[in-house]
């Protein structure tokens, strides 16, 4: 056998088996960066959530504070807040004297089990 041979078929071998390795060492740190960057995202749309949620609660008792007689707007902002956001116990007292108040029909609220301090809805 032809020692240039046997060298370059050794030295392809290992340069073969370098250049794998460094793809397969490649793909897992991608991997770890892209789990990190899934748990940044995640924490990110999270935060997001809770600011609509609060920004949303904030604008429905500035209403009912601020132009009770907006029966309209509170009721549009009021939906959105308890059945698209899923708004939690916080407004739901002030929201239900209000409407009381008010004359309001709010049968598609939902019930909490207790009181607006526990804030737990029936579900």
């Amino acid at each position: 056998m032809d020692f240039g041979l046997f060298f370059s078929t050794i030295l392809g071998s290992a340069g073969v088996f370098s250049l794998i390795q460094f793809f397969v060492t490649r793909h897992d740190h991608r991997k770890d960066d892209l789990d990190e960057i899934k748990k940044e995202l995640a924490s990110i749309k999270k935060i997001q959530d809770e600011t609509i949620i609060r920004v949303t609660r904030g604008e429905l008792t500035d209403l009912i504070k601020d132009n009770p007689e907006n029966v309209d707007a509170i009721l549009q902002v009021a939906e959105y807040y308890f059945i698209e956001l899923d708004g939690n116990a916080y407004a739901h007292s002030v929201f239900e004297k209000w409407a009381i108040e008010h004359g309001v029909a709010i049968g598609w609220l939902p019930k909490l089990t207790k009181g607006a301090k526990d804030g737990k809805k029936i579900k």
